[in-house]
């Protein structure tokens, strides 16, 4: 436990079923703040999306599927753990590709200080809590999230 927080077994739960079973593309994880002085926070499922029909999509669906996710994150403007089930094949067809990329998403414009500093002390604990993570980013402006750099930072030649 780190800073008072806890992974739920929600959000483990979420996580093996976008690592193993693809059953989400991507999910959202917050810290949650239930009650003002209660020292049981969570960390715990906020958003998952649902996979497109085909697990591995193209390199162009899955470019379309992230932005998605970014316009989502991004509208929140408060802090969020996500994962991304990079799981795609490349038009230059160098094979299949499966990254799970964890992501800490703490705008810089988000106003409650308070809430930032609670997402980056627990970061590593809840990265722990999610074994088999490929890749971890931290991301404070819309910039950091382009399509095209995180994937290589990944790992993955565009």
């Amino acid at each position: 436990m780190a800073s008072g927080i806890t992974v739920h077994k929600s959000s483990v739960d979420v996580f093996e079923k976008i690592k193993g079973k693809s059953v989400y593309k991507y999910a959202f994880f917050k810290i949650d703040f239930a009650e003002p002085g209660d020292k049981d926070k969570s960390v715990i499922p906020d958003y998952m999306e649902d996979p497109c029909p085909n697990a591995n999509v193209s390199f162009d669906e899955d470019k379309k599927i992230w932005e998605k996710m970014t316009k989502q994150l991004t509208e929140l403007a408060s802090p969020r753990y996500v994962l991304y089930d990079f799981n795609h094949t490349p038009d230059d067809g160098s094979g299949a590709i499966h990254r799970l990329t964890f992501i800490s998403w703490s705008p810089d414009n988000a106003s409650n200080v308070k809430s930032k500093m609670m997402y980056a002390s627990s970061r590593d604990y809840v990265q722990k809590a999610f074994t088999g993570i490929n890749k971890y980013h931290q991301c404070n402006d819309v910039d950091a999230l382009e399509f095209e750099s995180i994937l290589t930072t990944s790992g993955r030649k565009v």
